[in-house]
């Protein structure tokens, strides 16, 4: 009984110490596992679509009631990947929003072709093929286009008013915090993503 009790506790203590090395060597893969974690557990799918001829990867959610809820992009700034959205993207699928945030290319999980390759003409032209690679805006059996809301920040936010500012535009709405590279603010009028409930 005691040698049992004995090889359980090195076990644990083995466990416990590759635990502590991965977490001590590779604290970014154990966040980012505990991001794939939360997303997982909250419905939100991690796919890959190719997009002229480059392997893209995005998250999607569509809302929880069934509906195919109003199609929202989500664009990630310079340096970053679809992962920084994950905070919002549920709760934006529970407001209505059926959400993709791509890792744009050469990003997160997305291919990355030899460098210099990303340019904001090329994000834009991969955005605009990545809407019509994974359906994105076609409602109902007609397939009539239905608008497409974006979101961008940073470099995001500039591909994203590059995009709703282009003919012909794929959005109506678009959003961008700290758009960088835009040289003056926009003079059109910008509809929030999320309308406000007056209290009951």
């Amino acid at each position: 009984m005691k040698a049992r009790l004995r090889l359980a506790g090195i076990v644990l203590l083995l466990l416990a110490l590759v635990a502590g090395g991965t977490f001590y060597w590779n604290p970014l893969w154990v966040n980012d596992q505990q991001i794939r974690y939360h997303l997982w557990r909250a419905g939100v799918r991690s796919e890959y679509v190719n997009v002229s001829g480059d392997r893209i990867h995005y998250f999607e959610a569509a809302p929880s009631d069934g509906t195919p809820g109003k199609p929202l992009l989500l664009l990630h700034g310079l340096g970053s990947r679809g992962e920084d959205w994950a905070p919002l993207i549920p709760g934006l699928a529970a407001a209505g929003f059926h959400v993709y945030a791509p890792d744009l290319l050469g990003y997160g999980r997305s291919e990355k072709p030899q460098w210099p390759c990303c340019s904001i003409q090329v994000e834009e032209e991969i955005v605009l093929h990545f809407i019509q690679a994974t359906g994105m805006g076609r409602s109902g059996s007609a397939g009539a286009p239905e608008p497409i809301d974006l979101a961008g920040w940073s470099m995001g936010g500039w591909i994203a008013a590059k995009l709703a500012l282009d003919d012909p535009p794929p959005s109506t709405a678009w959003s961008s915090t700290t758009a960088q590279g835009s040289p003056s603010i926009p003079t059109f009028r910008a509809t929030p993503l999320c309308r406000p409930t007056p209290p009951d």
